[in-house]
């Protein structure tokens, strides 16, 4: 009986294990049209609710609006950028939405004068995933710079001009 209960738990650890991608994408968009330094953050919902309860926190993307306050603020908190002097830019939220499989958090500021360079530290789920990669697209003027961050980096700088 014993038996048959460690290897039920080990086939359910092993399919809650496999839906996580441990992976999710950021884009940081140069948007000349706009005049904003636009972000957007895509993470799966799955693994979004998987961290939230792993943080002690009640999870429901889906149909619960605090639980999607609560994400976006999570990735909000744990997303930096610096010039190329280590000056911060200063990005505030524009919303978040559920979008199929995904959940997107959207930031934005004004473009700054004169990057060349930027750097970026995102540490997103981290904490709860040590595996966890955390890509980033940098778009200026359609030229895309791209850096994968794991939780054994800090700052990762890019030309962008």
């Amino acid at each position: 009986m014993r038996l048959l209960v460690l290897l039920a738990a080990l086939a359910v650890g092993l399919h809650t294990q496999a839906h996580q991608q441990k992976e999710a994408y950021t884009t940081v968009l140069f948007n000349t049209r706009s005049g904003n330094l636009e972000v957007s953050h895509r993470f799966y919902i799955h693994d979004a609710e998987h961290a939230l309860r792993l943080l002690g926190k009640p999870a429901d993307l889906l149909a619960d609006e605090n639980s999607r306050a609560r994400f976006s603020d999570y990735v909000r908190d744990h997303f930096q950028l610096r010039d190329g002097d280590g000056g911060r830019l200063a990005l505030h939220s524009v919303g978040h939405q559920v979008e199929g499989k995904y959940f997107w958090v959207y930031q934005e500021m004004p473009i700054p004068a004169a990057v060349k360079v930027i750097q970026v530290k995102m540490r997103a789920l981290q904490e709860v995933w040590p595996r966890q990669i955390n890509h980033i697209n940098v778009d200026k003027d359609k030229r895309i710079r791209s850096v994968r961050l794991s939780a054994a980096d800090s700052w990762k700088t890019l030309a962008v001009e």
